[in-house]
């Protein structure tokens, strides 16, 4: 609804859809996505660590079971910032 209907819009959500331009990615990508996401189904973040995973493309998926579309609570933020540092101290090294 928020970006219109697929019988009027369809070329537009098209092109807005990440998926869209999944082809594009080339670099590693670290994906969060809370379980209880309202805004964005996590299905949607498995799609994505799947096409990149084949391509080759190295990703990293950290999925939070208690969190919804931010990265709100404690517990979270304690399981996500260490791992997004563990994740660029492994690229940013030449890995």
């Amino acid at each position: 609804m928020e970006y219109g209907s697929l019988d009027h819009d369809r070329d537009l959500r098209r092109d807005l859809s990440p998926a869209s331009h999944l082809v594009r990615i080339a670099a590693r990508l670290f994906v969060v996505h809370g379980e209880n996401d309202i805004r964005v189904p996590i299905g949607e973040s498995e799609q994505v660590v799947t096409s990149l995973r084949e391509r080759g493309i190295p990703v990293e998926f950290l999925r939070l079971p208690r969190a919804g579309h931010g990265i709100v609570r404690l517990e979270d933020k304690l399981a996500v910032y260490p791992a997004i540092v563990k994740f660029l101290d492994k690229y940013l090294d030449g890995g």
